[in-house]
């Protein structure tokens, strides 16, 4: 238990820290997101096709993860113009607590998961922090942060159901490959191109 929670946290701090990265970043927001997700396809696509061809992966565990991976476009996308006009510290804490909260909501709704009483109560303890914290924001910032934690949500519970039909660890590398690869052909267009803004 320990260790798993230690492994939690740092996870944790790694990708508040590569959020962050990309919130200081002073190019184009969506091409430094994209480049995070891009880095991770070309080390996960060799792992990919190795466990294919040892042991395998149902097709619908690929299915999901290319579903997963076009909602992948619409997050980067929105994640880009969240951090571009709004404050980090509503952005990144609305988006991924919303997001998680919408995953346990989608998991209830569409792959039969069951909530304890106390499960319940930690997400509402979890919304009812974030709405405190987003109280002041603007009305964009908070918009913005709230259709990323949809997004969130969204590709949460496709990924739930494809490591549930995969059945390996190896769904992972999937989704990987397949967030860099759906996202690619939108680096520069003027709808992703998000320049940087004074605001923290």
């Amino acid at each position: 238990m320990l260790v798993a929670t230690l492994l939690s946290l740092t996870a944790a701090v790694m990708h508040a820290a590569w959020n962050f990265v990309a919130k200081r970043a002073e190019g184009d927001r969506y091409l430094v997101l994209w480049a995070q997700f891009f880095a991770a396809g070309l080390i996960a696509l060799p792992l990919m096709i190795a466990n294919q061809l040892i042991w395998g992966m149902p097709w619908q565990g690929y299915a999901m993860a290319a579903a997963s991976g076009l909602v992948h476009l619409p997050y980067l996308t929105l994640l880009a113009k969240a951090y571009t006009l709004g404050d980090f510290s509503v952005s990144y804490p609305v988006a991924r607590g919303g997001g998680a909260a919408i995953a346990a909501l989608g998991g209830v709704l569409f792959l039969g998961d069951h909530l304890s009483v106390l499960e319940v109560a930690g997400i509402a303890i979890v919304v009812g922090g974030l709405t405190m914290l987003a109280a002041g924001a603007t009305g964009p910032n908070l918009a913005l942060a709230l259709l990323v934690a949809v997004t969130i949500g969204t590709y949460s519970v496709l990924d739930a159901r494809g490591a549930r039909l995969s059945h390996t660890v190896a769904y992972i590398f999937a989704t990987q490959v397949a967030a860099a690869a759906t996202s690619a052909p939108s680096v520069g267009s003027p709808f992703t191109c998000q320049r940087p803004s004074a605001s923290l």
